[in-house]
């Protein structure tokens, strides 16, 4: 017992030489510079599904528009699920001109729309008849 614990310690004090050792190899390491300056040609969209989302969609949408990425390139598109609070208008309201608001509540009908779609693929489980026994 003692020569396992033995071993298993000298295992753990190399393994933390050794991590020790590779950090402070990697604080060496000089930071990448390209010597041409890149320059994206590629569009992002960042697609934010929001629901009753007011308090929470200004702090996200200063931090997606403080991003380095070009602004022509990059847009931001909020998905309003039949907010009942502010959050369309905390989208309209928002300072920059790559954030779009597209509201499922001009689309589709109360009736269309679905609430959960978690809940109700469990609700036709429960309504399943059980197994015949043999």
């Amino acid at each position: 017992m003692y020569i396992i614990l033995s071993i298993l310690s000298l295992l753990g004090i190399i393994y933390g030489y050794l991590m020790f050792r590779y950090g402070e190899g990697w604080k060496r390491l000089q930071s990448f510079k390209p010597v041409n300056p890149i320059s994206g040609r590629t569009k992002v969209t960042v697609i934010i599904p929001a629901r009753d989302e007011e308090d929470n969609l200004p702090p996200l949408l200063q931090a997606l528009k403080a991003q380095t990425y070009p602004a022509e390139l990059f847009e931001v598109i909020v998905i309003d699920d039949f907010s009942t609070d502010g959050t369309a208008d905390a989208v309209r309201n928002f300072p920059a001109s790559n954030v779009r608001l597209l509201q499922l509540s001009q689309h589709l009908s109360a009736e269309q729309r679905l609430n959960s779609y978690k809940k109700k693929p469990l609700k036709w489980l429960w309504n399943v008849p059980p197994a015949i026994s043999l």
